[in-house]
């Protein structure tokens, strides 16, 4: 079988508008989900930082690391729910922490400072609240050193269990 370039452009345009209906469907029903509470929360985000030192704590490990979290709890729990409400609410500690950490973390630039605010919140839930206050200690890149993507990793890992996210109940929301 010959594939043409022509061929091959039109499978990257569907292939691109599938991956897009995909991000859509996800953002919405993050946005719809129920959310998690803070007890909960925080003994997840301690199972995916356990996930993530268990194969070395870097940046090819998050990958695995944030794959292996979602998959255990759509697939071993077979709640869904449980791994849409996780992600919203990482996304909200993220970005809750911009404005208060601004002008406490210095010298790491625009890019730096969002890695360290991606991965904050696996510091744990007292470092966060801390953090909430502007109150740490130095750069606090001690432990999160580069680029972990953990909610670029977190979002993709749903993306690819897009069809159980849409199992009953979820249809009806999408």
């Amino acid at each position: 079988m010959k594939i043409t370039r022509e061929k091959l452009v039109n499978l990257a345009k569907r292939r691109d508008s599938v991956e897009s209906q995909i991000d859509k469907t996800v953002d919405h029903l993050l946005k719809n989900s129920a959310q998690i509470n803070e007890e909960n929360f925080w003994g997840l985000v301690y199972n995916l930082f356990s996930l993530w030192q268990s194969k070395g704590g870097d940046f090819n490990a998050m990958k695995w690391a944030t794959d292996e979290f979602i998959r255990q709890l759509v697939h071993n729990q077979q709640n869904p729910a449980i791994a849409l409400s996780f992600v919203a609410k990482y996304d909200n500690k993220v970005d809750a922490l911009y404005k208060p950490l601004f002008n406490v973390i210095k010298g790491v630039g625009d890019d730096g400072y969002c890695d360290i605010l991606d991965s904050f919140p696996l510091f744990g839930s007292e470092r966060f609240k801390m953090a909430l206050m502007g109150k740490i200690q130095g750069k606090s890149k001690d432990q999160f050193q580069g680029e972990n993507y953990v909610r670029m990793y977190l979002h993709k890992a749903l993306n690819r269990r897009v069809g159980f996210l849409l199992d009953e109940p979820y249809k009806s929301v999408v």
